[in-house]
Formats: C-alpha cells, sequence, structure tokens
C-alpha cells in the first residue's frame, strides 16, 4: 500500500457523520494535531497514536526504551543482525552504562572508587583518567569479593551487572524514542532524508592542562553522527539499547549559530550513548568553508513510542 492509500484510509475512519465527510476528515484531522502538539510540552501525556513499544518492561532492572525500525527489506540472515563488540568496544559500551544510568546502588560504588583513587595523591588529572580506566574491572572485583565473603546481600542485578554485557549484540539500522526515528549513516546514504545526526547535553570535566588542579564542571553539548545501534544483553537478564557515534568537533559563529567540522572527529574512547538521551539535528553544509556545516536542532515529530520530552528539555538553549 502506498503512502498516500495509507493517508486516506486514515482520513476515512475519522469519518463519524456520513452526510458530512468532509467535514468529519477535517475535524479528525485537527483532533489528531491538536492532541500530538499537546503530548510534546505536557509531561506523562501520551499521543493518541498506537503504542508500539516491544522493548520496554517493568520488571527489568534496566528497561528499553523506544523500539527498532526495520528497512524496507527485512533482513534475513541471522549474521546480519548481530554484531560482535572486540574488547575495546565492549568495555566503552559497559563503562557508559555503568557510569551514565541513574541507579543509587552502582553510585555508591562510583563514590567509592573516586574516594580510593583519590588517596592516591595524584592530579586530578590523572585520577579523572583512572577513575573512567579502572572502575570496570574494579567494580567486578569488589563485587565478587563481596558476594564470597558474604559481607553484605548484594542484589542479583548488581552481581549480573558487574559481570557486564555479551559480547554478541543486537544490530539495528533504525530506532525510534524520544519521538524522533534515527538511522545510521549506513542507512541515511540510501535515502534522501537525514536521520543519523544526533547530539547530547553531558556533564563534563574541562582541563586547561593535565596539571590543572582547578577544572571547570560544566553542560557542554556534543555533536555527531550514529555508525552503529546496537542492544546488549547481561546475559539475559537485562538490556540496554546503545548509539556508536562519530563526534564532531564544533564552535559557535558570530552569529551564535553551530558549527561542526565533519573532518575533525573528537572523544574517541566514549563513542556511545544511551538511546533514550539522544536528540536528533540535521547538519547543513556550508558552501564557503570545506568540511563544515550548521547542526539545526529539530523538534521531535510525535511521542508514539509512549516516551515524553521534559520541560528542560524543550526549554533547552
Amino acid at each position: 500500500m502506498y503512502g498516500i492509500e495509507r493517508y486516506l484510509h486514515g482520513l476515512k475512519q475519522d469519518v463519524r457523520n456520513k452526510a458530512r465527510p468532509k467535514g468529519s476528515m477535517a475535524e479528525g484531522y485537527l483532533a489528531k494535531e491538536c492532541v500530538a502538539f499537546i503530548a510534546r510540552f505536557l509531561k506523562g501525556l501520551n499521543s493518541a497514536t498506537p503504542q508500539v513499544n516491544a522493548c520496554s518492561t517493568s520488571k527489568s532492572f534496566l528497561p528499553k526504551v523506544g523500539r527498532p525500525i526495520k528497512g524496507k527489506g527485512r533482513t534475513s540472515k541471522k549474521k546480519d543482525r548481530e554484531h560482535t563488540l572486540d574488547h575495546n568496544q565492549w568495555v566503552q559500551a559497559h563503562r557508559y552504562v555503568l557510569f551514565n544510568y541513574d541507579c543509587e546502588e552502582v553510585e555508591k560504588y562510583i563514590s567509592e572508587h573516586k574516594e580510593f583513587v583519590s588517596a592516591r595523591g595524584k592530579r586530578k588529572w590523572n585520577s579523572v583518567q583512572d577513575h573512567s580506566k579502572d572502575f570496570v574491572d574494579w567494580f567486578r572485583e569488589k563485587v565478587d569479593f563481596i558476594v564470597e565473603e558474604g559481607q553484605d546481600i548484594i542484589p542479583n542485578n548488581i552481581i549480573w551487572l558487574s559481570k557486564g554485557p555479551s559480547y554478541i549484540a543486537k544490530k539495528y539500522t533504525g530506532y525510534s524514542v524520544n519521538g524522533y526515528r534515527f538511522h545510521t549513516m549506513k542507512r541515511d546514504a540510501n535515502c534522501v532524508t537525514q536521520n543519523s545526526g544526533v547530539t547530547l547535553m553531558s556533564m563534563t570535566h574541562s582541563f586547561a592542562s593535565s596539571k590543572d588542579q582547578n577544572p571547570i564542571e560544566a553542560n557542554v553539548n556534543h555533536y555527531g553522527s550514529i555508525t552503529y545501534i546496537i542492544s546488549i544483553s547481561y546475559h539475559g537478564y537485562f538490556c540496554v539499547v546503545l548509539f556508536k557515534c562519530v563526534w564532531f568537533h564544533s564552535k559557535k559563529d558570530d552569529d551564535e549559530l553551530v558549527m561542526i567540522n565533519m573532518c575533525k572527529t573528537i572523544s574517541k574512547e566514549e563513542p556511545f550513548i544511551l538511546a533514550f538521551q539522544a536528540h536528533q539535528v540535521f547538519y547543513v553544509e556550508d558552501l564557503n568553508r570545506d568540511g563544515w556545516h550548521y547542526a539545526v536542532q529539530i523538534p521531535p515529530r510525535e511521542l508514539s513510542d509512549g516516551a515524553w520530552l521534559s520541560s528542560s528539555l524543550l526549554t533547552a538553549d
């Protein structure tokens, strides 16, 4: 069925008064537009479109948000739906999950390890680097030690979380979350639309140099494009959807417009983000400067996956 046929079928379903079909269609269309618009700005309110969210579960420790999007041709080969992580990717993905999921039980281990690293008396730069690099192994060994010694009762979800995910991950080419439809760069290459651009605001420590003892901590917007969309499984206990991105150097021009340089990448050791953290941008090429593009953030299309946007995101500069 063609798109226009599906659209006309939806309009016909809005007819309540067969004596006035055009008026019924107009009223139904207006009602849907109003509900979709309000759903973007009111917390806890979903749009009238059917909710499809097969990924989330109330019993999951780390529930997945959103749903995968299939392409025009269904992938039949199992190997095309799987992605094998190398050890470096495994560490990067697992570390990002530990540091960014809002979990009080994990936060206490993060705080303990920060104190442990700071007690070594190194510079703050080195302490931050050691904390990021060593926490994954330290967390696993800490939990294993507590379990073996029987010092404390640790929930099963923390035990499985400390062991890390499987090296075999599910791979998607598209994902719907936060009212956006995200595609990988490879899938975007075959489309006339652009859905691989992503932006993320995160709290970042900025050091003037490795000797800087007073780093600046502030929210920073990062801009990039999605290379992979994967779902990692913590041995069947729970799953997490991640976007693997390539991040670009960004700056603001004289008119305070955000520009990114696609020839200069940054943050290569932190390519992953959680799917529900992502917001969409598209890039417009600057014809006067090679490699430079303007980043334009777009509003969500509709919240059909049951998610909602907080007022802080809607009012962000």
